[in-house]
């Protein structure tokens, strides 16, 4: 019992020392932190705290500040509410956004990085710092899928097989700031591979290979469900579900995000992939890959590169690329044998943000509509050009506020 107390007590107490150091190194937070705990506890309550805290590791051997974090509001939450409970809970929360549905315990996910939905309607939302989560209730109702036997909560795709639902994947690690250690704000982290479920996410296991150390998309091709695409710093490719992969793109990504993977939703075996000033093109379901035509956006200065295709149209391919300062649309009506640029340096992310926020999608059933943004969101039904601001970053929390 005073052992359960003693736990408690640290994590409680070392939550509120990472809310207190903002925006600070991992470093500095545990200098902070490690110097906060000598003076609070007796010297044999010390050590065993700095033995506690040195096994929350992440897969590169470094404190898990997360994991911590999470840990913390866990145990917060089944404490009594003082006001300094009180306190510590609500410095954790945003004070402009209300969560779509709650999760069975009470918890939330944290940002959200990818989102897919099985035949049946359920939805497997993957978080960046919090894991994977899944609603069957249209998203009234999350539960974690991740807790318990994942060896890291940092998640950035996810893909279920359309073929067979019960089959999920998911890749951990966040690329983006992992290719700009000079930034300082939302940051990105490492991952230890792919996880694979048999089961509709009841249990998971690690695919042999790792790919790399961060995911930003996975694709099962809807004809063959043996084949598997991963979007690294290169293009994976399985064709045994996932157990055996090859390299059969690489991509210059320019030093900024990973790249972009789409599948065409009439013929899939036509794959696009882009990255930097690159776009490539598969014609035989991923075995082999071609540079499309230029004339395309690029994403330069470490920006991202994002594309997106429709089944109006599927010879239509849009591309949103940033070049910091700025962002470009454009889009090609044969698959990638021309290309029109509709809206040049647009100012979607803030000059700043184009390495991350930048998000595209196209209508199903015209192809001259598109959504686009990047702090807020835009829509267009010329092709990108004349589009028009649907979202507002910086207004006050309602049916029009979004955040980046």
């Amino acid at each position: 019992m005073k052992s359960s107390r003693f736990v408690i007590t640290i994590i409680a107490f070392t939550l509120l020392a990472l809310v207190a150091s903002g925006g600070k190194s991992a470093y500095a937070q545990r200098e902070q932190e490690e110097s906060t705990l000598s003076n609070y506890f007796e010297h044999d309550d010390y050590e065993a705290t700095r033995k506690w805290l040195s096994e929350y590791q992440n897969p590169e051997h470094l404190p898990n500040f997360e994991q911590i974090r999470y840990d913390g509001i866990q145990q917060l939450r089944a404490m009594p509410n003082p006001a300094v409970t009180r306190a510590a809970l609500k410095a954790t929360q945003s004070v402009a956004w209300m969560p779509a549905g709650v999760s069975q315990t009470g918890t939330v996910s944290g940002r959200a990085a990818a989102m897919d939905i099985d035949p049946s309607g359920n939805i497997y939302l993957a978080s960046p710092s919090g894991g994977l989560w899944k609603s069957v209730d249209n998203g009234a109702h999350w539960t974690s899928l991740s807790d318990k036997q994942w060896s890291t909560l940092f998640t950035s795709a996810v893909a279920v097989d359309p073929n067979h639902p019960d089959v999920v994947y998911a890749g951990t690690g966040e690329p983006y700031a992992y290719f700009d250690p000079t930034y300082q704000g939302g940051g990105g982290y490492v991952g230890i591979g792919i996880y694979k479920s048999s089961d509709a996410g009841n249990n998971w296991y690690q695919l042999p290979t790792k790919l790399g150390r961060y995911f930003s998309k996975i694709i099962v091709n809807p004809a063959n469900s043996n084949l598997v695409y991963v979007m690294s710093n290169a293009v994976w490719r399985s064709t045994d579900s996932g157990h055996s992969w090859s390299d059969v793109q690489d991509l210059n990504t320019g030093g900024a995000a990973v790249g972009s993977l789409v599948i065409d939703p009439i013929d899939p075996s036509i794959l696009y992939a882009g990255a930097g000033s690159q776009i490539f093109k598969s014609t035989d379901s991923g075995a082999t890959w071609a540079a499309v035509a230029p004339g395309f956006p690029t994403a330069t200065n470490g920006g991202l590169m994002v594309l997106a295709v429709t089944p109006a149209d599927h010879q239509y391919l849009y591309v949103l690329s940033s070049h910091k300062p700025g962002e470009s649309i454009g889009y090609s009506n044969d698959g990638g044998l021309s290309w029109q640029i509709t809206a040049s340096d647009m100012t979607l992310a803030a000059n700043s943000q184009g390495w991350y926020d930048l998000a595209l999608a196209v209508s199903p059933t015209i192809a001259s509509n598109v959504a686009y943004g990047g702090l807020d969101i835009w829509t267009s039904t010329e092709n990108g050009a004349n589009g028009q601001q649907v979202t507002y970053w910086a207004g006050s929390p309602g049916s029009s506020f979004a955040h980046a």
